[in-house]
């Protein structure tokens, strides 16, 4: 059996506006990788740890290309 999924809305709790920000002004083909790499997650508890990373890795990509919101 699977076990049901995290709901979205508490996906959407997790990310912050910069994060958000930074994510609308990349490109296409990033923001397909992050999210792929979220949704293939079968567990809850990998997507949460996977999204985490995600958000650090998308904050650490706006700094490196001085996006700003």
């Amino acid at each position: 059996m699977s076990k049901e999924m995290m709901p979205r809305e508490n996906k959407c709790e997790i990310i912050d506006g910069y994060g958000l920000a930074v994510f609308m002004k990349m490109r296409p083909s990033c923001q397909k990788r992050y999210a792929l790499r979220v949704t293939e997650a079968k567990d809850d508890d990998t997507m949460r740890s996977r999204l985490q990373s995600i958000i650090t890795e998308i904050h650490k990509y706006g700094r490196r290309h001085g996006v700003e919101v």
